[in-house]
Formats: structure tokens, sequence, C-alpha cells
């Protein structure tokens, strides 16, 4: 996870898949109010990894599709020759479930 790609000033640590860094139980600290109200209300997106299922290099900004619906944005990316695919991570609606083939737009 890259800082300016992955999570910026633009993500929260719940998005990005990071809670279990927060310690939430502590009594204070600088924007425990805000997470709290996101824990409480969800997220709309979150960062997953993904696998290709065509030749191509995931980039930062690319766009990812189902089907014809756009469902997130690559925050980085690259090829990995051990799994012979290229694999990114992207921060995807939250009402994709499952686990699924996805292609990258």
């Amino acid at each position: 996870m890259a800082h300016g790609n992955d999570i910026d000033e633009t993500t929260n640590p719940i998005e990005a898949g990071l809670k279990w860094v927060v310690k939430m139980k502590k009594p204070y600290f600088n924007g425990k109010k805000a997470l709290e109200g996101i824990i409480d209300k969800g997220v709309t997106r979150t960062l997953l990894g993904i696998m290709l299922t065509e030749r191509g290099i995931p980039r930062h900004g690319y766009e990812v599709y189902d089907g014809e619906k756009k469902i997130g944005t690559v925050t980085s990316g690259g090829i990995a020759p051990t799994l012979d695919s290229s694999i990114a991570l992207a921060y995807l609606s939250s009402r994709i479930q499952g686990t699924r083939e996805r292609g990258s737009g």
C-alpha cells in the first residue's frame, strides 16, 4: 500500500481495510468521531485486490468495470510474474459482493 496512491487525504482507514491499526477503544484521538460515523454509516467503497482477466498493465486512475458498469478505480498495479497475470489494488463500490472474475477497463 503506497501513500499517495492507495491511501491519501481523500481516503480513510476503514475503506482502505486498515481498521485493524486504529485503536478505536482509546478514549480520544483526532478523527475518532469521524471514524465512528463512517463505521456507523458504512463505506461506499473498499480497497480490494483485483486480477485482470486480459493482458494489460493496470495503472493509477484506470477505471474498473463489471460489464458496462463502472465499479471502481485502480490505485496501483503491475505485473505479477509468479501469477503470470496483472494485479492491482482498486477502490470498488461497496455494493459489489463475491469474488467472481472481473475485467478492467
